[in-house]
Formats: C-alpha cells, structure tokens, sequence
C-alpha cells in the first residue's frame, strides 16, 4: 500500500477552481457594492449572479483539470481530459434548468428589461472560447506559458465579474462585457502566433485607444472598465506569485518537457515586474467616492506587505506557504473594495471628469513605467538584450528600484490630473493623499535600492580581484 497514490479526480478538479472561484465571487460582490452600496445581493440579483457564478465555475473546471493539478502522471492525463469536458458540459446543463426556472420566477422583469440572456453570454464566451481552444489542443507547449495559463484566464474571470456585479442587466453592461470580451479573445489569439513583446505592444495601444476614446466621450461604461483593469492586474499579481512559485518548485505540469532554468528565471523575473508595476496601480481605486478615507492607509500597509513578502521570499519560498498567501492577498483586494463600498452605505453621485482623468493618467503611467523600468540605472548600465533583462528583474532589488520609479511617475501624473484637469475642489484632497503615499512610497523604494547597491569593502575588494587579468589570459605577449 506505500507508495500508491489516488489519481485526480472530481474532487480535485474542484478543489483547483476554488482560488479563481473565489476570485470571481469577490469581484463580483466588489462592483456589486459600488453600485448599489450594499456587498449582500438578494432576491432578483442574487439569482442572476448566481446563474452567472455556476457558468463561471463551469468554465474553471476546465481550467482546473488542465493547469491546477500537482504530480501529473502520463496515465492520468486521459481521465483528465475527459473530465475538462464532461464536468463542464454538466454544470451548462445545470446553468440551462436554472435559467429557465428563473425565468418562469421573474418572467414579468424579464420581458421589460430582456438584456440578462446577453449579459450571461457575453461574460461566459471569452473563458468558454479560450477553454475549447485548449482542449482542442492539449499539448500545445504555448498553452502552457504564463500569459497562456494564468493570464488569459484571470482577465477572463476577474473583469467580466466585476462589470457582471457592478451592471447587472443594465445595457452599459452589455456593452462594457462585449467589448471587454472581443479584446480579450483578440489578444488570446494573438498571443499563439506573436512574441511577448507583440502582445504586450498591442495590449498597450488598446489601452490609450479606449482611454483616448474615454477622454474624447467621457462614457461611464469605460471608467467601470479601467477600474475592473486596476482590479484585475493586481489580483493578476498574487497569481503570477503562486505559478512562479510551484515553477521553481518543479511541481508545475507542461504536457511534452520540464520547464527549463532559463524559463523559470522568466517566470521569477516577471513576477518582479508584475509586482512593482500593478500593485501600486490598485493604489488609485481610492479615487472612487464609494470609498472612505481610512480606505486609503489599509490598502497602503497590504500592499506593502504583500510586496516586502514576495521581495523577501518569493524565489525561496514553500510551495503551499506562498499558494495561500498569494490566494489569500488577491482575493482580499477585491473584499476590500467590497467592505468599503459596504460601511459606505449611501451610493454616491456619479464622479466627476477629475477623478476618472486621474486613474487614465495611472494607466498611462503604468504603460509608460514598462519603458522606464528598462532604462533604469541602479548605478550601472542596464543590459540590453533580452536574457540579460531577465536576469537583472529577477534579482528582487532591481525590482525594488522599479517600484520607486513607478511610484514617482505615478505621482507627477497625478499632480498632472490637478493642473490640467478641471473637476470640484473637494476631490482635490483624495489626489493629495494619493500623491503623498506615492512619494513616499518612491522615496524608501528608491532609498533602499540605492542603499542595497553601494558595494561594501568584500565586494569593492572582490570586483577589483575581477579585474585583475589572469596568469595564462596571454601567454605571448607581444
């Protein structure tokens, strides 16, 4: 009996939707709560987040019994395919009874305001598409790189379920879920055939385009999807950690080979990356009036702490340990948004132009951070090719140095919003704590990098021995 194992099976399919799963549900309760003030949906709503919650969880399992498993034998392999396509296609059937039992209960809504069948579809295609790609095909290697695995599948998760709460059945909402969903579908497809950098060039561009259209038309729906963006790229964070993680722990399954050193080296050093850009970006939700000011410093201390962590840990760190911390930092994002929308209680008025400029303008400066950070000098010249790049982001202080620079340009574009964007004095004061914690934030980043990068009399004494020549460099000297 020693030595056997159970295969994976319906338990375990499960039990690997339950951090997308539960991702999912807070995000949905998060833009739930701002709308209508309240994170306890009931009655009518609560039956038709409910409806979209299991064709979510339909869409996870396939997910889940592809990419969440641990030790993965050859032999279990069909057994895992089968169940990436029957678990699904028994939860949709469930989703079906469902749906027409809620019909028949509130048939009379229904008929006034018919965009619920059109809602649901359009938040479920993107994951539903992107699942039946991968299923077709199982051991294509580059379904099994990070933006394939993990990236693709937060976006199509975390952002149709906060428009999903957020609107409901509303028609801004089919709108923000259809375009939502067109760009990410567009991208997916991209990513199989373009380089890294392609995809992430075009992602940049899409962005500007739907801010630009933003500033042009000032449209509601835009402004919900640039905060659902905030919210997906910093859960985004705590999933790169846990993947990175179980890479360098060997535990993550790839269908033909291994993931090689050279890979996981990409994995750490985007990691890094992921953390000193996204994580301060989630910083600026506090423009939202749903929030209150004691929002601001909580959020300020877990995001902090959330990135000395990974910083600290994250290259060495046990597999479980930062599984549940990263689980737990990505979903507690979204609840914080949720609870302070909650104790707010009154919804507020609709927010004005300046505080919608200000989060494009971190977007921006989010985007303009990435060229930033590869010009960056701790005190020596940055490497230029691509492996070199790696290599220095995955050294967690070069990393540190990039958070304060993100910081920093985030708070000039913020002193950018003040000056050039009109809006009511009163909001002024959000941008002068936002600003403050920036600059603050920028400050100890940048001290401790430079701190860390003053060489002590070993390494002075050990870069100078580097230099010395050897005894056989040249033999015949001339």
């Amino acid at each position: 009996m020693n030595g056997r194992r159970t295969p994976p099976g319906i338990p375990s399919v499960f039990r690997g939707t339950t951090g997308y799963f539960l991702a999912g549900v807070a995000c949905t309760l998060a833009g739930y709560a701002l709308k209508h003030g309240t994170m306890f949906p009931r009655g009518e709503d609560l039956a038709f987040i409910g409806l979209f919650w299991l064709l979510l969880l339909a869409c996870l399992t396939n997910h889940a019994a592809r990419y969440e498993q641990r030790s993965v034998r050859p032999r279990d392999i069909p057994s895992l395919h089968s169940l990436s396509i029957y678990l699904p296609a028994m939860l949709v059937f469930g989703f079906f009874v469902l749906a027409y039992l809620y019909y028949a209960a509130y048939k009379d809504d229904l008929f006034k305001d018919p965009h619920w069948v059109v809602v649901l579809l359009a938040a479920s295609i993107p994951f539903g598409v992107i699942s039946a790609h991968r299923t077709i095909r199982p051991r294509d290697s580059v379904l099994f790189t990070f933006r394939a695995r993990s990236y693709f599948p937060a976006l199509a998760t975390c952002l149709p379920a906060f428009s999903v709460g957020y609107y409901l059945q509303a028609k801004e909402g089919v709108i923000l879920l259809v375009v939502s969903g067109v760009l990410t579908l567009t991208l997916w497809f991209a990513s199989l055939w373009l380089s890294v950098k392609a995809i992430y060039g075009i992602q940049g561009l899409l962005l500007l385009t739907v801010i630009g259209l933003f500033m042009l038309l000032r449209v509601e729906w835009i402004s919900v999807w640039i905060l659902g963006m905030f919210l997906t790229l910093a859960m985004g964070v705590s999933e790169a950690w846990r993947v990175t993680t179980s890479v360098l722990a060997g535990l993550e399954y790839r269908p033909n080979d291994n993931y090689s050193l050279n890979e996981q080296r990409s994995f750490l050093s985007g990691a890094n990356v992921a953390t000193a850009l996204f994580l301060p970006l989630f910083l600026s939700t506090y423009l939202h009036l749903q929030t209150e000011s004691s929002y601001l410093p909580f959020v300020m201390v877990w995001l902090l702490a959330g990135s000395l962590v990974w910083f600290r840990y994250g290259s060495s760190a046990n597999y479980r340990r930062m599984s549940l911390w990263a689980a737990v930092f990505g979903i507690s994002l979204p609840l914080e948004l949720a609870v302070a929308a909650h104790m707010k209680g009154e919804i507020a008025l609709p927010e004005p132009p300046l505080a919608c400029v200000g989060g494009m303008y971190s977007i921006m400066a989010g985007l303009l951070a990435v060229v930033m950070g590869v010009s960056l000098k701790t005190h020596k010249q940055m490497p230029r090719t691509q492996q070199a790049l790696v290599e220095h982001y995955a050294q967690p202080n070069n990393a540190i140095a990039l958070t304060g620079a993100v910081c920093g340009f985030f708070a000039f574009v913020g002193l950018l919003s003040i000056v050039f964007a009109g809006g009511p004095s009163t909001r002024y004061d959000r941008f002068n704590w936002l600003i403050l914690i920036y600059v603050l934030f920028a400050a100890a980043a940048s001290g401790w990098a430079w701190w860390v990068a003053q060489p002590g009399p070993k390494e002075e004494a050990a870069n100078a021995t580097q230099l010395l020549p050897l005894a056989d460099e040249n033999p015949h000297p001339t």
